[in-house]
């Protein structure tokens, strides 16, 4: 006697146009997720060094023009007096959804020849930009703490920067050749910003990072799960739309 039976298979069939999508796709998923791990592992770098350079003795003045050295993020004690001029409120700095600026303010150090730019911190501006803050500065000899600011590439600006014609100035961007050439002076070459209680500080907040190294592992593994989806999917669709049947004779 003879019995037929039915027996369903599977085999796999490649969707091409979701093979297509997928390898457009795929390798730009894994490009993203390996951007944002390569971006964490800068970021616990950067928090390294700053650390480490935090760590060390502050410098003074006469420590501060060695250049040679690697002066970001280290610690500053300068005593001298602040002046008048320059002063440079830096435009578009925004605190909280705030329209406000970044106040820089010559520093002329007892033992020094060069003016120090000193970034006092932030304050709330007119949106109308009718009128600049009227901050006023601590008069006489004092002593200032803070930290070397060295910024990392040199920052987006739509036009080139251009000396000041007046003080108080208001600039995009701090530059100290620019500053110098206004105000007629040597200037430090780099920034220095204030710590939170020093004199003449405003509201401090200096993030390190303006994202952090976890946030950055967090998006790659988004990026790679989006990536094994994709593929998921593909494979997927592979066996399901390819059922079929099979006929067998026994006897």
């Amino acid at each position: 006697m003879k019995a037929a039976a039915k027996m369903r298979y599977s085999a796999f069939q490649l969707d091409y146009r979701l093979a297509l999508l997928t390898a457009v796709l795929l390798p730009g998923l894994l490009a993203l997720g390996i951007w944002q791990l390569q971006r964490a592992d800068e970021k616990r770098t950067l928090e390294a060094a700053y650390r480490t350079q935090q760590q060390r003795p502050p410098l003074d003045y006469a420590g501060l023009r060695n250049l040679e050295e690697n002066l970001a993020y280290r610690r500053v004690k300068l005593r001298g007096r602040f002046l008048d001029e320059p002063t440079i409120f830096l435009d578009n700095r925004l605190s909280k959804g705030r329209f406000g600026y970044q106040v820089v303010s010559g520093f002329k150090p007892e033992t020094g020849a060069q003016i120090v730019l000193v970034n006092r911190g932030w304050v709330v501006g007119d949106p109308g930009r009718r009128a600049l803050p009227d901050l006023p500065l601590p008069r006489g000899v004092l002593e200032i703490t803070g930290h070397v600011y060295v910024p990392t590439g040199r920052p987006f600006q739509l036009a080139s920067p251009e000396p000041p014609t007046e003080w108080p100035a208001v600039m995009q961007v701090l530059d100290p050749y620019e500053v110098a050439v206004a105000a007629g002076e040597a200037v430090y070459p780099l920034e220095i910003r204030l710590d939170e209680g020093s004199r003449a500080a405003l509201a401090i907040a200096w993030p390190l990072v303006n994202m952090s190294p976890d946030k950055h592992q967090g998006y790659a593994v988004q990026w790679f799960a989006m990536a094994m989806a994709l593929v998921g999917i593909l494979v997927w669709r592979g066996f399901m739309g390819s059922d079929g049947e099979h006929d067998t004779d026994s006897a």
